[in-house]
């Protein structure tokens, strides 16, 4: 497989069991990682009901903590798996890290097939199903530097619209696992309820907030109790792909 002068290369694809050749395969970039995943993470295959193809960039999380931003080597990390999904017939692709959107607008002009790198792409369509005097809520591992190295810009999402912000790398469990791997455990019960207090903060602080958006692709296995304690419809990383893959392969209807 190619390489670039920044070990740039994809690793090796892994499909999901029962892969039908006849039908789309959604193409996931991959960050490197070893910390576990749960069922509704978009780096578990065993989230989605259709066939999905990775391929690991060499590109560890926390990434885009460091510098003024993603540098070059990171961008043709991220090209170099995207460009190995593509060739290999994905119809569509994606990512594990929502941060990635700051590739969006570079991603959509190289590649020839449609490609989503985030949720935050879909803060616009959000915010105009709630209207204009109520928040859309992020839920983000970046906290409030979202508003940074153009995450939000290339993600279509207009400086005029009202966010709030539930910064998830205040939860000591995502930092300890998922952020540095100092932990190799995932205590899923902490990190969820550290999660719900996030978010009840942002919401007590702004009562407007009238939808959540998730971010980060760790934090759809939490949803559905997000939706239950806030009351407020959610929309994350794995239900946007099921959305994309919808429109590769629509469902048939009998009459």
């Amino acid at each position: 497989m190619p390489t670039t002068a920044h070990d740039t290369e994809a690793s090796p694809q892994k499909l999901t069991s029962g892969n039908d050749a006849t039908r789309p395969v959604l193409g996931i970039v991959e960050l490197d990682s070893t910390y576990p995943k749960a069922r509704g993470n978009m780096a578990n295959p065993a989230s989605f009901d259709f066939p999905v193809k990775y391929a690991t960039a060499r590109i560890r999380p926390g990434w885009w903590l460091e510098g003024q931003g993603p540098d070059q080597s990171i961008r043709e990390a991220f090209m170099t798996a995207a460009l190995e999904l593509e060739r290999q017939g994905a119809a569509a692709i994606t990512t594990t890290c929502g941060l990635f959107a700051v590739f969006q607008e570079h991603a959509a002009r190289e590649l020839n097939v449609p490609v989503f790198t985030s949720p935050l792409m879909l803060i616009p369509m959000v915010a105009g199903m709630i209207g204009p005097d109520r928040k859309v809520g992020v839920v983000t591992a970046a906290g409030n530097r979202i508003f940074e190295h153009g995450f939000l810009q290339q993600s279509g999402v207009s400086q005029s619209t009202a966010l709030a912000v539930a910064a998830v790398d205040s939860c000591p469990e995502f930092l300890d696992v998922i952020r540095t791997q100092r932990k190799p455990d995932l205590d899923s019960q902490a990190f969820e309820d550290q999660l719900v207090g996030e978010v009840a903060d942002m919401i007590r602080s702004n009562p407007d907030v009238g939808a959540l958006v998730l971010e980060c692709s760790d934090i759809p296995p939490y949803a559905h109790r997000l939706a239950k304690e806030t009351g407020l419809p959610v929309f994350d990383f794995t239900a946007m792909a099921s959305l994309v893959y919808r429109a590769c392969l629509p469902p048939t209807f009998t009459h």
